[in-house]
């Protein structure tokens, strides 16, 4: 998923797991996720590095922009030009993803937010 969650790309049975959480129903909690983002990171873009495919996997290493216009996670706007890393693991099963794992350096993100990088 680049920057939007579609319906139609995932199974209704989708599970999303990322390192603190199982999130369910996940197509719900991602609409959610990039609509916090959106609201905070008006130009929020991603820039995919690698993209591999293998059998029913897709492993994408991507970088996503973005600048700080509006609150997020109870930080005022900073007008700061954001930069983060993500890995993602999809499985797709029938042309739609049926598992999705994700490691997202957020700490990263909050600490360039907060001024300390």
């Amino acid at each position: 998923m680049a920057t939007s969650a579609s319906s139609s790309a995932c199974s209704p049975s989708t599970t999303s797991i990322t390192r603190r959480s199982v999130a369910s129903p996940p197509i719900a909690t991602a609409r959610v996720i990039y609509k916090t983002f959106r609201a905070a990171f008006p130009d929020w873009r991603a820039e995919v590095h690698h993209q591999i495919a293998e059998g029913d996997l897709v492993h994408t290493h991507k970088t996503y922009y973005g600048t700080h216009l509006g609150p997020f996670l109870g930080i005022a706007p900073t007008g700061r030009v954001t930069r983060f890393a993500v890995m993602d693991i999809m499985r797709v099963r029938n042309g739609q993803i049926t598992d999705h794992w994700t490691v997202a350096d957020g700490a990263g993100l909050l600490a360039q937010l907060r001024g300390e990088r």
